[in-house]
């Protein structure tokens, strides 16, 4: 009965996958949640942009501000994962490390196009928010031909308007955090083109 018993093991580990595959599937459930946060983002951009003057404004930037660091921090946990797989299937060699690769290799291009695809819209967001904040059109205003201050008699003094300076820090803090994490899938995508 033992040897029954070990055969049908022995059957039965063979047709496992290999463990890297959890690592693939961690990273295609944070590119899943990734897109889902990122169309949430979406809305409360718009929701923020149509928004000029009131006492939600503060709780939507820092709702904004925490749906920024959950994706950024899904992107890091994606970068991990995938460099897991590389390194596993690396490892296991022959005609797993040639699969892993290409998928490790398919799973990069995704994310880095996610991440240039959150990075734009981040980047139009600000300019928005910037341009309302120092009292130029915003794109929906523009498109609506909507000019409120075109009188020419407002000044532009950043110090003094809404928000200020605060806000314009924590713009240029995404900002940096933006393009530090395009450095970062940028080296991955070169190390996965190198093997």
């Amino acid at each position: 009965m033992e040897d029954g018993s070990s055969s049908l093991y022995a059957s039965s580990s063979s047709t496992l996958p290999p463990d890297w595959v959890n690592d693939v599937d961690a990273v295609n459930a944070a590119i899943s949640d990734i897109h889902r946060l990122m169309s949430e983002l979406q809305s409360m951009h718009a929701s923020r942009i149509g928004t000029v003057f009131g006492r939600d404004l503060d709780t939507m930037e820092r709702q904004i501000e925490r749906k920024t660091t959950d994706i950024t921090t899904l992107f890091r946990k994606a970068e991990r994962n995938l460099k897991k797989v590389g390194a596993s299937t690396r490892i296991a060699g022959g005609e797993e490390s040639t699969v892993g690769a290409n998928v490790q290799r398919s799973l990069a291009m995704q994310l880095q196009e996610l991440s240039s695809d959150f990075r734009q819209k981040q980047r139009k967001f600000l300019a928005d928010v910037k341009a309302q904040k120092s009292g130029g059109l915003v794109e929906s205003e523009e498109m609506f031909g909507i000019n409120l201050e075109d009188d020419g008699t407002l000044q532009n003094n950043n110090d003094y308007s809404f928000g200020g300076t605060q806000q314009m820090s924590v713009v240029d803090d995404l900002t940096a955090e933006i393009q530090s994490r395009d450095k970062e899938i940028s080296a991955i995508a070169k190390n996965i083109e190198e093997l």
